[in-house]
């Protein structure tokens, strides 16, 4: 399967590499893009991305060879985001374009699924809500829910951290035995 992975700026972003090495134990067959959002290179830097990919790209019109986007909108089978901000929940739920990779995976013809990484009370949040509501039983995507976890900053267990990454490797395995899948809901 070829598998793009989307990195945003949430703050589970640090944990990409040891998600990447997970992957590549669980599917080593598989070929792996890695694109980091401009906000993840502020949690992950692309080299310690590309020792388990096979090519990291950054999130930016002026690093992207011309029609490099149309390509990487062809190439996947699948489009993992994760973790997926709150920012990019809210921006692709909405169809926004504004980047490279945004508009490639608007324009993909791939499964999309998004782990989103939530701040305390970003779950509850109206946007998130918003979003969640127009994303329901699209066809392409399944969104994951997000579970309860330890804040960092309030030290308190809150709801938004994304699920187990093991459980998007797992999805991945029922997308590529073509399991049925609800559309829009996640894991069953």
């Amino acid at each position: 399967m070829k598998v793009l992975f989307y990195v945003t700026g949430a703050a589970m972003a640090p944990l990409t590499p040891l998600c990447m090495q997970t992957l590549r134990a669980m599917r080593p067959a598989d070929e792996v893009r890695v694109a980091l959002s401009a906000a993840a290179l502020r949690f992950v830097t692309r080299d310690a991305c590309a020792m388990h990919a096979d090519h990291v790209l950054l999130d930016d019109w002026d690093r992207m060879r011309n029609g490099q986007h149309v390509e990487l909108s062809r190439w996947p089978d699948v489009i993992v985001v994760y973790p997926a901000s709150l920012n990019f929940v809210t921006r692709f739920s909405l169809g926004t374009v504004d980047t490279p990779v945004m508009l490639s995976i608007q324009c993909s013809a791939a499964r999309i699924v998004i782990a989103p990484a939530l701040p305390p009370g970003g779950a509850e949040s109206f946007s998130f809500e918003q979003a969640t509501a127009r994303l329901e039983g699209h066809r392409r995507v399944e969104l994951l829910p997000t579970i309860v976890a330890p804040s960092a900053v309030l030290g308190t267990e809150v709801r938004g951290a994304p699920v187990p990454f093991t459980d998007v490797v797992e999805l991945l395995d029922q997308i590529g035995n073509h399991e049925d899948i609800r559309p829009g809901v996640g894991l069953r």
